[in-house]
């Protein structure tokens, strides 16, 4: 008796879904970046811009806290994924506010 394979089906189609995203934002208007440090609680709020990257961020982040020496050992994440320091604001597809969370990297096992 021969059994045929099931074929998978798309569940759902979430062009629409990203579509609706980028309308919502336009693409010279600036983010209003909120950055909420897992170490000790601040926030610190900042306007950006769409062209402007998450490195550039954590420098800034970085000033205003008044160490701006540890650039290379903050870690950023946004939507519950890590924002690489490459990546501009525009990429992460946000809208007109971000909440950005800080959170440290711990090796070992």
């Amino acid at each position: 008796m021969e059994t045929k394979a099931a074929i998978p089906t798309k569940f759902h189609n979430s062009e629409g879904a990203v579509r609706g995203a980028e309308s919502l934002c336009s693409p010279t208007a600036p983010i209003r970046v909120s950055v909420l440090s897992g170490f000790d609680g601040r926030l610190v709020r900042m306007d950006l811009k769409r062209s402007d990257t998450v490195e550039t961020l954590k420098k800034m982040f970085l000033q205003e806290r008044g160490t701006p020496d540890l650039t290379s050992n903050l870690n950023l994440a946004c939507n519950g994924k890590p924002a690489l320091d490459h990546q501009t604001l525009a990429e992460l597809q946000l809208n007109e506010t971000a909440m950005f969370v800080t959170y440290q990297k711990c090796i070992g096992g």
